[in-house]
């Protein structure tokens, strides 16, 4: 089965001697189970790929493609490239909007039966920086995939700056 363009980006241009081994590797891709309910992004480093060993590459889950796509309105490619390209960035981006109080990005915690126990036995909660509470429950159980959820709330925990 053939991957859908639309699910697939690559790191940059790619050079015409290399059309044959990202044609191979994306072949095998497309033949694992499920590969068409994933999101692929391929780094093909900053020079010329000689074998398919030198490539990288990260596949995504719908759901959290989707949920990024949603959150900074984007497409899903453009939500693939900077999930890939830039790990994690966008959770950082959020919290650092919501610490500096900018574009009404609020802070949600996600009760469950079991939180997190941290080195000094703090017990920790499941969070996400996002602009509403719908956003926050989709990505709570559709990307982080928390079984057990209580109770998804807004919590502001930010300290008041004189």
């Amino acid at each position: 089965m053939s991957l859908d363009p639309e699910k697939v980006v690559i790191n940059r241009a790619i050079y015409s001697n290399e059309y044959d081994i990202l044609r191979e590797l994306i072949k095998d891709i497309g033949s694992q189970d499920n590969a068409e309910e994933g999101y692929f992004y391929i780094d093909a480093g900053s020079t010329r790929v000689r074998s398919t060993g030198e490539v990288r590459v990260t596949r995504f889950s719908e759901n959290i493609i989707l949920w990024l796509s949603d959150c900074f309105n984007i497409s899903n490619k453009d939500s693939i490239y900077m999930e890939g390209a830039f790990p994690g960035l966008i959770f950082e981006y959020y919290m650092f909007l919501y610490d500096l109080d900018i574009k009404g990005i609020k802070r949600f915690v996600c009760l469950t039966d079991m939180g997190l126990v941290d080195e000094v036995n703090s017990i920790l909660f499941p969070e996400i920086f996002c602009e509403t509470l719908e956003q926050a429950v989709f990505y709570f159980t559709n990307v982080a995939n928390i079984e057990t959820i209580i109770d998804v709330y807004e919590e502001d925990d930010r300290m008041d700056l004189l």
